[in-house]
């Protein structure tokens, strides 16, 4: 017998005394009237030791801890700035192995940051791709006006023998930006909340296995509505149309 299953019996039977006293202490109650306030201990110690016996506490206490390991794990973190959350998304792309999966809906183009760090990101998801054939990029922007539309022309000459970088086009008509994502292998999600300037903007980050796959869900609903970059381009070229200015 273990030394765990020896400490149970003993706990065990000593329940069983203090509750057999405290039987014994209500028959004789019975006969010879006991103050109440001597019986009020007797009583608490009855139910305690029926208690134990009924819901043993050693193991409701392993079940709760049982229930709480199970439970999934959610890891967040804030960036205050633009510059802190860039600085931490090329740290973790910088480990990513095989995907990343980004939104830039936004009316104002990467280009327009100041912050180094927002445009040390951009440049390094581009050599990140180049670096391995077998890693997937993705992609999806929203052309509202002329200055995304002219960063959309550039970009589009700049990643055409990339081929494992893909962009594709949303339509996005209403004047705020969207929330955007980046989701990294199948592990990490950081979302962008654009300010009130083109220059504010914060973000978080969130580790959940659970989270990941509803954010996975809604950007391939995302990606299955938009355009390849290049088709967007040949159709806007086509069809003559001015984008007014920002």
């Amino acid at each position: 017998m273990s030394r765990k299953q020896e400490a149970q019996g003993a706990e065990d039977r000593i329940v069983g005394i203090l509750l057999g006293i405290a039987v014994l202490f209500s028959i004789i109650s019975n006969v010879v009237q006991v103050p109440i306030e001597w019986q009020i201990p007797f009583i608490f110690l009855a139910l305690l030791a029926i208690f134990k016996l009924v819901f043993p506490i050693g193991e409701l206490v392993r079940q709760v801890r049982s229930l709480s390991s199970n439970q999934p794990q959610i890891q967040f973190k804030h960036y205050p700035t633009n510059s802190d959350f860039y600085s931490e998304i090329q740290q973790i792309v910088k480990g990513a192995q095989y995907r990343l999966a980004v939104t830039y809906i936004r009316r104002t183009p990467p280009s327009n940051f100041a912050a180094l760090e927002a445009k040390g990101y951009f440049k390094y998801v581009l050599e990140w791709a180049k670096n391995s054939p077998s890693r997937s990029v993705r992609r999806i922007i929203c052309v509202p006006d002329a200055p995304m539309l002219i960063w959309a022309q550039k970009h589009c000459n700049e990643t055409k023998d990339i081929r494992n970088y893909e962009v594709r086009v949303v339509e996005w008509a209403i004047e705020a930006d969207a929330l955007n994502l980046a989701l990294i292998d199948n592990a990490i999600v950081f979302i962008a909340f654009s300010g009130e300037t083109e220059q504010d903007m914060r973000g978080l980050s969130l580790k959940s296995d659970e989270a990941f796959k509803y954010f996975d869900a809604y950007y391939n609903q995302l990606w299955v509505a938009g355009k390849p970059l290049n088709q967007f381009l040949d159709q806007h070229s086509q069809s003559g149309t001015t984008l007014a200015p920002s």
